[in-house]
């Protein structure tokens, strides 16, 4: 009896600190942080460089414009209307789409269902804008990297890029998972930012750099955006040493997607300069 309870408790406590960990290592800066300036662009350069992923908090308006586009309607909105695709675990995933040139976004998405989504898509596109712009400022010194000749900032790269906005639907057809509903991968552009459904519903899995395996974002709020590197960076960025030979100092993050319950998700893909 004392064994059991014994081991009862220290996996109770293995638990816990694997939840503090993945707090830990998945940097969170609040957005009044960021837009106040300081020290909040450096610790975001040195997450985004470090694992490949970041958490800003608190941003203004958020809860309620994810609320507004994750509603009942919108749902079955997308399941009507939406552009399905099959994942490879049989998961049926719904999709509306949009794309931002040269800084401009359209007023309306490839379908109905995202007309709900404006005033999310502006946030997320501002808040985004705000963090390069951190970036571009703690990057200043020449210490983090130099950028590609034809462009003079991070915010110059992905102000002249084609970028990719999705709203999707997730329709799991089955609850016990064998296979991901995606396979651990990295994404081709520079960076994506994601407002979506985690806890109970889905679990999104990154690699860290030793390789370890983690479960990201059950503990992110509804005014959270989460942010990961893309391998469009790490080619655009570089940094270059005394010898002038160039190598990337963001990190693309692999992950993958587990989808267990019906789950609504949004998000944008930022694209260099074609």
């Amino acid at each position: 009896m004392f064994v059991w309870v014994f081991l009862r408790l220290l996996l109770s406590a293995f638990l816990i600190m694997r939840v503090s960990f993945s707090e830990v290592v998945i940097k969170s800066i609040e957005y009044a942080d960021l837009l106040g300036g300081g020290t909040a662009g450096i610790e975001a350069l040195k997450a985004l460089t470090t694992n490949g992923a970041l958490h800003i908090n608190g941003i203004p308006g958020l809860r309620m414009a994810s609320k507004q586009v994750f509603a009942q309607e919108m749902l079955e909105c997308l399941e009507k209307d939406g552009d399905e695709t099959v994942m490879i675990d049989g998961t049926k995933r719904f999709t509306t789409a949009a794309v931002d040139k040269a800084g401009v976004l359209p007023r309306h998405m490839s379908s109905k269902c995202g007309d709900n989504a404006w005033e999310l898509r502006l946030l997320v596109d501002a808040a985004s804008k705000l963090l390069f712009k951190a970036l571009d400022s703690a990057s200043s010194n020449g210490s983090a990297g130099s950028l590609s000749p034809n462009y003079n900032s991070l915010s110059a790269i992905t102000q002249y890029g084609e970028h990719l906005e999705h709203l999707h639907l997730y329709t799991p057809t089955k609850k016990e998972k064998v296979k991901p509903t995606m396979l651990k991968h990295t994404d081709a552009g520079l960076m994506i930012a994601m407002v979506g459904e985690y806890g109970s519903a889905a679990d999104l899995q990154l690699e860290l750099p030793w390789g370890e395996d983690i479960i990201c974002c059950d503990q992110a709020n509804s005014d959270t955006i989460t942010f990961l590197v893309g391998e469009g960076l790490a080619h655009w960025l570089d940094k270059i040493d005394k010898n002038q030979q160039r190598y990337p100092i963001f990190r693309p993050v692999p992950h993958a997607l587990r989808i267990y319950e019906r789950r609504a998700w949004f998000g944008k893909m930022f694209m260099a300069p074609s």
